[in-house]
């Protein structure tokens, strides 16, 4: 097995890797004058050695690894390293069956303040046809994200919701409750900006979309954010919709049918609606 010398040598190959990013890096920086990001294929989002010289990671997501839950402590494992994590999913079928699941991906993984390469000339296996993705398929979801940038810039996750999960940060009282089963959602914000609308992403992790109740702890929000309550999804126009006062600790409000993807927005202006 090699003994002492092969862990001599594995400990010179770490220190020397080590070494030599560390001064191209500093090199790098001192020659633009400025911070260079960097980023690396980071196999299933690992933030181990030596993908840990690196703040972008780039990895393939097996489907097997495709849900809310494991995507959710990926990110979260990147945001509290400081680094930032792109996936791109690997399908199984490339006959249309692998629509659904990658929508899912795409709308979970912006939601989660990541994103996920767009399904293009996607590596599926040695022995298998690389996926080309129908631009029909996916293209709304993209462009969905283009056209709201101001809910998506600055803002960061605060609150995680999914059937069967405990968000430690709120062991009492989650600011979020849905009253539906494989629905996500996650709570965003701007931090140092309490006057900022908060952001609610939706996404359905089901084949039949319906409407669902979510409910929102009025303890865990301003009244500024309670105001007012607007519903924007891919392809169609925002919509205002209806919080209802139970006399509890939580307001409720019906949410439409998503396919896949919806983003609730809180307390926005008028003006803000429209940039």
């Amino acid at each position: 097995d090699g003994g002492e010398l092969k862990k001599l040598f594995a400990e010179f190959q770490k220190e020397s890797v080590d070494q030599f990013f560390s001064y191209v890096r500093a090199e790098i920086d001192r020659r633009v004058g400025r911070h260079v990001v960097f980023a690396s294929n980071n196999y299933r989002g690992s933030w181990e050695f030596p993908y840990n010289l690196f703040e972008i990671g780039m990895a393939e997501l097996l489907e097997r690894d495709a849900t809310p839950l494991i995507l959710y402590e990926r990110y979260r494992e990147a945001r509290g390293l400081q680094k930032h994590q792109i996936f791109t999913l690997v399908p199984q079928a490339t006959d249309g069956a692998e629509v659904p699941l990658t929508r899912r991906v795409i709308a979970s993984c912006y939601a989660l303040g990541g994103h996920l390469i767009v399904p293009w000339d996607v590596y599926t296996g040695s022995q298998k046809p690389r996926y080309y993705g129908k631009p029909e398929d996916y293209a709304d979801l993209y462009k969905f994200v283009r056209d709201y940038p101001q809910w998506f810039d600055g803002y960061e996750e605060a609150a995680f919701a999914f059937e069967g999960f405990l968000d430690e940060r709120y062991k009492t009282e989650p600011p979020l409750l849905i009253d539906a089963s494989a629905i996500m959602g996650v709570v965003r914000a701007r931090p140092q900006e309490p006057r900022a609308p908060i952001v609610v992403h939706l996404v359905n992790w089901q084949d039949n979309p319906h409407s669902f109740t979510i409910r929102i702890n009025r303890q865990r929000f301003s009244q500024e954010a309670l105001s007012r309550a607007s519903f924007f999804t891919p392809g169609r126009s925002p919509q205002e919709l209806s919080l209802k006062e139970t006399g509890e600790a939580y307001v409720t409000l019906e949410v439409p049918s998503l396919n896949p993807w919806g983003i609730l927005v809180l307390g926005a202006k008028s003006d803000q609606l429209s940039q």
